[in-house]
């Protein structure tokens, strides 16, 4: 096992978009210092099923909800114990999202102490009204200061993600927010449409026709200038939402789009295990009292399934822009790609969806904005 993820599901507002599992640090029923006791409590027990000492961990995630709500002190009891339970490379990506609004100076250097050489940045707009709407805690300055602070704290990895397809966002304003991530110098920037679930505020509110999103036909123009502009300011499209500079892919996700073994733990983390992928009770209440009676919080377990394996590593595969190894899938499933897909592989290349390059099939950058319509043909 490879990865392991840390879901940390408190914020100090819930965003009018965000469907993860996320409580508001004032209305928790569960306070953070015990979340963090059963947090211990479930790595310990994965630590005796995997004997995870035997394994050797080179990348760390800390995910959200908002980490930074924890104290460095707590970040530093999950830190410990990940320490005692795994043998961790001597080169680790150790991933840190940071709300911009909820750091100092003295948290950033607590943060690098602790082992953090990765932050990701939750800008996600450039515009003041745009992150008000939103209902983030931040403004455009403090993303500003919290770029600055983490460089004087010595961190020099640093992701900044922001969103596209927001209600009265403009092209103008998304180009805007394009280019101050680069003009921050970010190593990596993450572009992401939005995508409501049905039971968020703006989600309802769409339902409702209260609230109108932009047009299918400017989403599809921010996404292709957000390759324009990153791609002619030296960042490589690595994956279909992802630009980095060179030498700053981000590994930990790397993991998941390879649809490689990683442990998810915390309430609503998902794991993927030789195969099983299991998903955590969303509760924080039923989270804690599970492992209370040492007893594992998993909410589903979906068994191995080779069919369901083959269709998550094409489609995976093709999000990354090397794409898909063809020598590659056939050693580990023991059939031909072309065997189970041949008609639909040989529509798309006919329409200039797919390319094939040696032993590689991969997505044209013509097929980006409609990549998911593909994927669909693949499940």
């Amino acid at each position: 096992m490879k990865a392991v993820y840390i879901h940390i599901p408190y914020c100090i507002k819930k965003c009018n978009y965000c469907d993860f599992t996320s409580y508001s640090l004032d209305s928790s029923p569960v306070r953070p210092e015990d979340y963090v006791v059963s947090l211990k409590r479930e790595l310990q027990m994965w630590s005796e099923i995997r004997k995870t000492s035997d394994e050797e961990l080179s990348t760390i995630y800390f995910g959200g909800g908002t980490p930074t709500c924890l104290s460095t002190e707590l970040l530093g009891e999950i830190m410990n114990e990940l320490r005692s339970l795994f043998r961790i490379s001597s080169d680790p990506e150790i991933t840190l999202e940071v709300n911009p609004g909820t750091i100092n100076f003295d948290f950033a250097k607590k943060i690098c102490k602790l082992g953090f050489n990765r932050i990701s940045l939750g800008a996600q707009a450039f515009q003041d009204a745009l992150l008000k709407s939103m209902g983030r805690i931040h403004t455009v300055k403090d993303i500003h200061t919290a770029v600055y602070t983490f460089r004087r704290a010595g961190l020099s990895n640093i992701n900044i993600d922001l969103i596209y397809g927001l209600p009265g966002q403009t092209i103008k304003q998304w180009k805007e927010s394009i280019r101050k991530a680069i003009c921050l110098e970010a190593d990596h920037v993450s572009t992401y449409s939005l995508h409501l679930g049905p039971s968020v505020l703006w989600g309802k509110q769409v339902d409702k026709e209260e609230l109108v999103l932009p047009s299918e036909e400017l989403v599809v123009q921010m996404y292709v200038e957000a390759i324009r502009i990153l791609s002619d300011s030296g960042y490589v499209q690595y994956e279909i939402s992802n630009f980095s500079l060179p030498h700053k892919k981000c590994r930990h996700n790397q993991v998941y789009w390879k649809n490689d073994d990683y442990l998810g733990i915390g309430a609503g983390a998902s794991s993927h295990v030789e195969g099983f992928r299991f998903h955590n009770t969303t509760s924080l209440v039923d989270y804690c009292s599970s492992l209370d009676r040492n007893e594992l919080p998993i909410f589903e377990k979906v068994m191995p399934n080779r069919a369901r394996e083959i269709s998550e590593t094409i489609f995976m595969s093709l999000r990354m822009m090397e794409g898909l190894d063809i020598t590659e899938f056939y050693r580990k499933f023991g059939v031909r790609i072309e065997d189970l897909y041949g008609q639909e592989i040989n529509k798309f290349l006919r329409w200039g969806y797919l390319e094939k390059r040696g032993d590689c099939l991969r997505l044209s950058c013509k097929a980006f904005p409609v990549a998911n319509s593909i994927f669909m043909e693949f499940v």
